[in-house]
């Protein structure tokens, strides 16, 4: 399992480490945390490891080797790393923090809640699941097309045209 970013508080990746602690002894699964440690010390166990800032060249790797992307956030404003999951065709599980749902449109697992156990169950089913892996990896590769950068280059532009001409 992966999961990207900085360690800002707002990304909550204390929720993923504690969701590992729930998870069966014999739960063959890790969690790698990819992104710089600017927000205190990591609380790393045997099934955790962090490597810091990565490339993005090694992201995507790693984006297409996970078994399950785990997107914790309290708040997000739009929630890039769970496109760049889609693209790599890594399933998503994502909290309903801020934009998250929007972006993720149907194509991820949005756990509702933020109890680390409930994560974990959530999580253990998912990758139980290879059919449902599956279906969550083209349903995101779908997903992902609905954005670039051009697009939103151009509906950008179209709000500014109405406020300016309304």
């Amino acid at each position: 399992m992966l999961t990207a970013g900085t360690r800002s508080p707002r990304k909550n990746m204390g929720l993923a480490i504690e969701m590992m602690n729930h998870l069966p002894k014999h739960f063959p699964h890790k969690l790698i945390l990819a992104g710089r440690f600017d927000w205190g010390p990591e609380l790393l166990t045997s099934r955790v490891s962090a490597l810091g800032y990565v490339s993005d060249r090694a992201l995507s790797a790693l984006y297409s080797t996970a078994d399950l992307y785990v997107a914790p956030s309290l708040h997000e404003g739009f929630g890039i790393p769970v496109l760049e999951a889609f693209v790599c065709q890594c399933p998503v599980l994502c909290s309903s923090g801020g934009a998250l749902p929007e972006v993720a449109g149907g194509a991820a697992v949005v756990e509702q809640s933020w109890a680390p156990a409930q994560w974990a169950e959530t999580a253990s089913t998912l990758l139980d699941d290879s059919g449902t892996l599956e279906a969550m990896r083209q349903r995101g590769l779908e997903r992902s097309a609905h954005f670039s950068w051009p697009r939103t280059a151009e509906m950008t532009l179209d709000v500014y045209r109405r406020v300016a001409f309304d």
